[in-house]
């Protein structure tokens, strides 16, 4: 996520030209803002070995952050096997996965 350039030097009240520093710093330090993190819910059908759903990026995400595992199967991402289109997963069961996926920067 790109934080939009604002034009503080041209807003008279130093306290709002304060404001606005205060939340581009704010952004910029954040490690969410800083990074590339989509949302992606995936399904997966049942056991499974090297399930390969695409991901939507235009980048081979480096980092997994998963918010959800519908019924707790064991799930396994084998990041040496990402790339720039697909993720590739094992899975001992059926689910559905809510993730964040992306790269850190």
């Amino acid at each position: 996520m790109t934080f939009p350039k604002m034009l503080r030097v041209q807003i008279d009240d130093m306290y709002v030209q304060e404001n606005f520093k205060r939340i581009g710093d704010f952004a910029r330090d954040d490690a969410i803002t800083r990074s590339n993190f989509k949302f992606l819910s995936i399904e997966i059908p049942g056991v499974v070995t090297n399930f390969r759903p695409k991901h939507y990026l235009n980048f081979k995400p480096l980092d997994v952050i998963m918010l959800s595992n519908s019924t707790n199967a064991t799930v396994v991402f084998n990041y040496s096997l990402f790339d720039d289109t697909y993720l590739d997963i094992n899975s001992s069961g059926p689910t559905t996965l809510r993730l964040l996926l992306g790269r850190y920067e």
